[in-house]
């Protein structure tokens, strides 16, 4: 049986059905191929009402970090007014002040944007259904006039009437296709704004982010600590420069924790090993570093 020919083996079991073979990558490399006709037919259908939707969904993909950067503001503002000098003791007397509006316009902000962004999806999704419906009338057109083209003996051809059909079918199949040829667009702007604030305010998550399993920031905001799988953790100061790295576990760490006076840092490793990384060389000024090793090692030692 196992030197059979697959093409003669009988199937016994009526039930049984044979499944088409699992496409290869570079059959769906070229199935892309396929990709620029159909935009071109998308524009050739309603150019005004591609470009309201490439617009609509372009505002749509920015809304994210905008949404981010509002709230990132709020934050900012909290964290201003609480630490007023003398603040006032009610809310009354805070919003008569007027040391809260700031925030309040903040927050109104955010809430317009949450409306703009809902309001934007709702105009998107009834664009979308308009487009995909003159594409699909745009497409049946064109096939009924290639079949007005064709003698009598190909609608005869049982080959051609099946492909006509398919055809027909497949029409449909376009509204779905082309809401998700849009969205994965839309989505790709959104990545690469999200990317590009990350290398504008911390550029070290990219380095991090890979092999980071816990961060800690301190509240001081003089360092930044990320372990890592493999064991090793990294310390960063508010400027994203690379201070230091150690490797105080041989497996992941799972625990990090700053000393109140940041002289030290603690880990704890998944093999049970805790460690203190001193930190004083990190701020110590490096004449000053340089006479300490001095003093302890011999005068071979200068700054």
């Amino acid at each position: 049986m196992a030197d059979a020919d697959p093409a003669t083996v009988e199937v016994t079991d009526k039930n049984a059905r044979l499944l088409p073979a699992p496409k290869t990558f570079r059959e769906r490399w070229t199935a892309l191929h396929n990709l620029p006709p159909f935009l071109a037919l998308i524009w050739q259908t309603s150019p005004r009402m591609t470009v309201v939707e490439i617009v609509l969904r372009l505002a749509r993909a920015l809304l994210p970090i905008a949404l981010l950067y509002v709230g990132k503001l709020i934050l900012d503002s909290a964290i201003a007014a609480a630490a007023t000098p003398n603040p006032p003791d009610s809310l009354g007397d805070w919003l008569a002040s007027g040391k809260l509006d700031p925030l309040m316009s903040l927050l109104g902000l955010e809430l317009g944007l949450a409306i703009v962004s809902d309001a934007l999806g709702r105009a998107v999704r009834l664009i979308d259904t308009l487009l995909a419906e003159k594409v699909t009338n745009e497409t049946s057109l064109r096939l009924m006039r290639h079949a007005a083209t064709l003698d009598l003996k190909h609608f005869e051809d049982a080959d051609i009437q099946d492909a006509l059909d398919r055809a027909r079918r497949q029409t449909i199949g376009r509204m779905t296709l082309m809401s998700q040829v849009f969205g994965q667009a839309q989505d790709a702007v959104t990545i690469a704004t999200f990317a590009v604030g990350l290398i504008a305010y911390e550029p070290w998550l990219l380095y991090a982010a890979p092999r980071a399993v816990l961060i800690e920031v301190q509240q001081a905001g003089r360092f930044v600590a990320a372990s890592a799988r493999d064991g090793e953790v990294f310390i960063w100061d508010d400027d994203g420069v690379l201070l230091a790295r150690a490797a105080p576990s041989r497996e992941r760490i799972v625990a990090l924790h700053f000393t109140p006076d940041l002289a030290s840092l603690v880990t704890g490793g998944w093999d049970g090993r805790v460690a203190a990384l001193d930190l004083t060389a990190l701020t110590t000024p490096r004449d000053a570093l340089a006479q300490r090793l001095g003093d302890r090692w011999g005068s071979a030692v200068g700054p």
